[in-house]
């Protein structure tokens, strides 16, 4: 059918929307109708990129896209009684057509994007209460990096029934008992392209879970589960099935309630992709003795096993806090940890005293210092000079590119071993070295890069790092560490400086260079002004740290201000600089953060944000990188008009490589 017979069509479905929405049916007193409302969206995107690559490669592109949307909305339905039967829906109907030039070649695209929600609840008011939904989302996204695309359609059904604590359960005895169990299914399909990667997906994610709590004056017993069957249809590989389950317990007790037990155990278990089975308890016992003093004593247990085999961990804490004067705070602590490891054991035993202290001084200032020292003895008695690392929990920068990363939990980390999966959604989707990320080694550390130009990694996103990391096989050494900390804070001005320092000692076994001693000295300045009509504040920190295999000094630079020239008128400035040169290894890094933005609110519903920004970066072990961005968006809201256009320019290099990318965008919305 062709493009203006989509839009007949989507006119005549709106005008006998409108002229049935008022009309009275027979069956009205059983049936309610609810409010109707309906919008038309209309949208132009015109983008245009041009990318220089190696050996004087160009490739330049544009892109020209319209759109339209008819949107239909009932909320307020019932059935016999709002309180018995309500629902919720919208529906939505889409056309697009695209037309793509790339060096010459030109091609064409159209298609619908289908959309709707539907949500009915039953029996609402009542203690026992359920809810059947249904959702689905198509689009076409064109505003990632490097002139990417993607193409996205998410669908959700499923159902949720509650018990409220006020139920029949209660008359039988049962009281402070709430329970929902819910059932849904998710389908993601996702198709992505940028820089010529593709990457594709086809989900489909079946959930059940169960959520139980019971309650009583002094105690609260709950009790969670959850299952999910993931199916890709496209990379059977990427298929799985999780088990997970949760059961707690905490009470309080003795004398004014002062103790309270709190106990968890986690099962979980993942099958066919990475698998993995662990199982922890965790025991927690806090006393309060007096107002100013408290223990607590914790006791966590857990065991993973892995393809590789089973680790089982335990470890025992007492910890005491005391408060004098609500000025000193003082914190001993006693810690021990056991490891079984597939290939031998780990042990090690830590005490720690810590002090801080804070008081308010003339000039509404007030001045803290602190000090502390541990002592730990670490014992390795192991068959193997590694050890596996399954699923550390990490976060992509946002936003990526440059310098901008993560440091791995543990040092001496095998580079090749590394496995990172991208768990957006719940899933597992697989990362590439060099496509999607890259790794710099800072001493014994490593530090995982997120690239920009990923057609997987989006900014935010939740990450899981698998990897192995090398220990000395038998020894014994002792780790004594200190620090120290002196500042003072007034409105205009503040001031500190600390000092860390930790050094290791071999009491029996081979070092196999393992051991490492650390020293950071670290100053900072900071100055704060607050006008009526300004704000700003500027910083400067200086760092030392001299180690045995990582040695840097850095100065790390801050700026803020806002001026309010008009009321309807902000201005603002932020800007950060990093400049660290490192001695052990050899090595150079900077970067620049800046950005200006403008924000305009002359009439009633009319806004406008002007904004520029640059990002620089150079490091001798990644490419350079410098991304300058600047635009304009605009949104009139007039009656039930809304009118939003929006132009970006993007201009990126990236080693050898250069992007420069245009954006215009146009969309209005009618609402009837």
């Amino acid at each position: 059918m062709s493009r203006w017979s989509w839009r007949l069509v989507c006119g005549a479905i709106l005008g006998g929307a409108i002229m049935l929405a008022p009309v009275e049916v027979c069956a009205q007193r059983w049936i309610g109708l609810g409010n109707w409302d309906f919008s038309l969206e209309a949208g132009y995107a015109w983008d245009r990129g041009e990318t220089k690559g190696d050996g004087g490669s160009n490739t330049k592109s544009s892109r020209t896209r319209f759109d339209e949307r008819l949107t239909v909305r009932n909320t307020g339905a019932y059935y016999l009684d709002p309180r018995l039967v309500s629902t919720a829906f919208s529906g939505s109907f889409g056309l697009f057509q695209e037309q793509d030039r790339s060096n010459g070649n030109e091609s064409s695209t159209s298609g619908t994007l289908l959309g709707y929600t539907f949500d009915t609840v039953i029996l609402s008011e009542k203690p026992y209460s359920a809810t059947i939904f249904a959702n689905r989302n198509e689009n076409v996204i064109l505003t990632r990096d490097f002139g990417g695309r993607s193409e996205l359609t998410f669908e959700n059904r499923g159902g949720i029934f509650r018990l409220r604590e006020d139920s029949i359960l209660e008359d039988l005895g049962v009281r402070y008992f709430s329970s929902v169990v819910g059932a849904q299914q998710e389908h993601t399909k996702e198709n992505t392209e940028t820089l010529g990667q593709t990457f594709r997906r086809d989900e489909t994610r079946t959930i059940f879970n169960y959520a139980a709590n019971k309650g009583s004056e002094t105690s609260d017993l709950y009790f969670r589960y959850e299952f999910i069957d993931q199916q890709d249809k496209d990379q059977s590989n990427l298929n799985f099935q999780t088990h997970t389950a949760e059961l707690g317990y905490s009470l309080d007790f003795g004398e004014n309630l002062n103790r309270r037990w709190t106990s968890r155990l986690n099962y979980f278990t993942r099958s066919a992709a990475a698998q993995v089975t662990a199982i922890s308890a965790d025991e927690q016992l806090r006393i309060d003795h007096y107002e100013d003093l408290f223990t607590d004593y914790r006791y966590f247990a857990s065991r993973i096993e892995t393809d590789a085999g089973a680790t089982t961990t335990q470890n025992g804490t007492a910890r005491a806090e005391h408060r004098l004067y609500e000025n000193l705070t003082s914190v001993a602590i006693a810690q021990a940890t056991l490891q079984n490891l597939p290939d031998g054991k780990r042990t090690s035993y830590a005490g720690e005293l810590d002090f801080n202290y804070q008081r308010a001084i003339p000039w509404n200032g007030r001045i803290s210092a602190g000090a502390g020292a541990r002592y730990q003895i670490d014992d390795n008695q192991l068959d193997t000079s590694s050890i596996n690392v399954v699923d550390e929990s990490h976060t992509a920068p946002n936003p990526l590119g440059g310098i901008a990363g993560f440091l791995l939990g543990n040092q001496f980390v095998i580079v090749s071993t590394i496995v990172m999966v991208d768990t957006r959604g719940g899933g597992r989707l697989p990362t590439t070295l060099g496509v999607d990320y890259l790794t710099v080694q800072e001493g014994n550390s490593t530090k995982i890069v997120p690239l920009a130009a990923s057609p997987v990694i989006l900014p935010g996103d939740p990450l899981a790092v698998s990897y192995s990391y090398g220990v000395a096989q038998s020894i014994r050494f002792s780790t004594v560490s200190w620090h120290a900390l002196l500042g003072a804070d007034f409105r205009w001005i503040a001031m500190s400086l600390a000092h860390e320092q930790s050094d290791q000692s071999l009491l029996s076994g081979q070092d196999g260079q393992f051991l490492d001693n650390r020293r950071v000295d670290t100053a900072r300045l900071e100055l704060r002004g607050d006008w009526e009509r300004v704000r700003a504040s500027a910083s400067a920190q200086y760092m030392v740290q001299d180690s045995t295999q990582l040695a840097f000094t850095s100065w790390q630079y801050g700026q803020f201000l806002t001026v309010l020239p008009l009321s309807s008128l902000v201005l603002s400035l932020t800007a950060q600089e990093t400049f660290a040169n490192y001695t052990i290894p050899e090595r150079r890094s900077t970067s620049l953060l800046a950005r200006g933005d403008l924000t305009w609110a002359p009439l009633d519903g009319l806004f406008v944000n002007a904004f520029a920004s640059l990002r620089a970066s150079e490091d001798s072990g990644l490419p350079s990188e410098t991304i300058r961005e600047a635009g304009i968006r605009i949104r009139w809201t007039r009656g039930k008009m809304d009118v939003a256009p929006t132009f970006t320019w993007i201009d990126r290099e990236r080693g050898t490589t250069q992007s420069t990318d245009m954006r215009f965008e146009f969309r209005a919305i009618r609402r009837f």
